[in-house]
């Protein structure tokens, strides 16, 4: 069967608010299974050998050949939405079995606050992704995983974001069993107590590209879609959204390569201002040793 890839539109989504959501994606016999598996521990760190930055192919032809994980990453919509977001090829990097026991009333420090994964990425374009797998319905007495939509171009110091509390527009997610949240690398997002009489299980897989981000998904509407409508909706916890736009518009840009395109001009204002720069030679460093520098001292004093 063929990989049922993304669509402009759902790509649109993503870019604004930082992740996708797709209920029931994984049949109910194979939650059944893969939840077993969970509760087994077989799919463990222990059974990983040097995780970080595998081949996925090799994963799956290895550590989880005779598994239902594999079964739920080979699903054609679930090697789709891979494929749209980081490529064909993806590299492993880590996974872990969230489980939070019944009647988990406290919060610990962490998980359980507003954070991001691997807060030091600081790369500009190219992105992770992190596939949370919900086997089991998440009621919301349980405490699903919450998500603060469009925080994913915010990069604060890691230490910094567990002082957010409340933040408006965050969402739990409280879905039915087989649901899929694919989500940007950099969203902030927490977990939650589980009030309720029985353990909350979400298993969290993250996905590095291996390939340029550009026109992965089905292109066939890229043409005729018209994203503006939704990266100018803005988000609740939003204050200048003029430079949400330009952070949207920027990634736009690098998705499909159609780097005209702007929302309120703002990029393309920047690129003229850019273009002069680059024309004025004092902007113009021939070699290393021409650079000002400062020597120690009071005040400092300008020399080569």
């Amino acid at each position: 069967m063929h990989d049922r890839l993304l669509t402009t539109a759902q790509m649109a989504e993503f870019t604004d608010q930082g992740y996708l959501r797709f209920d029931r994606i994984v049949p109910e016999d194979l939650c059944r299974r893969f939840q077993a598996e969970l509760e087994a521990g077989d799919l463990g760190e222990s059974r990983v050998v040097h995780p970080y930055n595998r081949p996925l192919a090799g994963m799956l032809e290895g550590t989880w050949r005779a598994t239902a994980m594999r079964e739920v990453l080979e699903l054609p919509a679930v090697r789709g939405l891979i494929h749209s977001l980081v490529g064909p090829q993806p590299l492993y990097d880590h996974h872990v079995n969230h489980t939070r026991p019944a009647g988990a009333f406290r919060r610990n420090t962490g998980g359980a606050s507003i954070h991001q994964d691997f807060a030091v990425d600081l790369r500009p374009f190219t992105f992770d992704i992190n596939l949370s797998i919900f086997p089991h319905e998440v009621t919301r007495e349980m405490g699903g995983t919450l998500v603060v939509p469009g925080t994913h171009f915010r990069r604060p110091h890691d230490n910094n974001l567990y002082r957010y509390q409340h933040m408006r527009g965050a969402t739990q997610v409280v879905c039915p069993a087989g649901t899929i949240v694919a989500w940007h690398g950099a969203l902030w997002h927490a977990g939650r107590p589980n009030l309720s009489p029985r353990p909350r299980t979400m298993f969290k897989l993250r996905l590095n590209p291996t390939v340029p981000q550009v026109r992965l998904w089905d292109t066939s509407e890229l043409g005729t879609y018209d994203p503006h409508p939704v990266f100018r909706r803005g988000h609740p916890w939003m204050s200048n959204h003029l430079v949400e736009f330009m952070h949207r518009t920027r990634l736009w840009r690098h998705l499909t390569g159609d780097h005209a395109f702007d929302i309120e001009g703002g990029w393309t204002r920047i690129g003229i201002a850019f273009d002069a720069d680059r024309a004025d030679p004092r902007y113009r460093v021939p070699s290393l040793e021409a650079v000002p520098r400062v020597e120690a001292g009071y005040g400092g004093v300008e020399v080569g």
